[in-house]
């Protein structure tokens, strides 16, 4: 559902707008939507937002550069759908909270998956590094 036509971008400035996105990534061709994420209660920026092309070749060409904005290089990445597929297997953690789970796709293990060295994982307040650290390595 237009995820061929969509691109992640991560690490976004705290000043960015979606004018600013929009503007920015107008040059690789016409942008229908561009969503900055936000924290549902303090209304902050998230450091991440989504952009929708009208057209997949604007993700191509997007996907073949670098990208600053505002004086910051961001992390522009295709952006994938979440599916129960992909939050099928799931690690608890061993916090006070039943609720805190890392989600991984089985596609984890595919190595052609992943394009980059570099995750983000949030959300995860009252895991340890070691619990996190531990995790990974199982996957590894």
């Amino acid at each position: 559902m237009g995820f061929e036509r969509k691109v992640f971008v991560g690490g976004l400035p705290w000043a960015v707008t979606e004018d600013i996105l929009t503007d920015y990534f107008s040059k690789f061709g016409e942008v229908v939507e561009s969503t900055i994420v936000r924290d549902k209660v303090t209304r902050n920026i998230k450091g991440f937002g989504f952009i929708l092309f009208s057209d997949s070749s604007s993700v191509d060409k997007a996907l073949e550069e670098n990208h600053t904005i505002l004086g910051r290089v961001v992390d522009v990445k295709r952006a994938l759908p979440r599916t129960e597929q992909q939050l099928d297997r799931s690690y608890q953690t061993h916090g006070n909270s039943s609720n805190n789970s890392i989600s991984v796709s089985d596609d984890v293990h595919n190595n052609d998956w992943f394009k980059t060295k570099k995750i983000f994982v949030g959300g995860l307040s009252t895991i340890t590094k070691e619990e996190l650290s531990s995790f990974f390595w199982k996957i590894w």
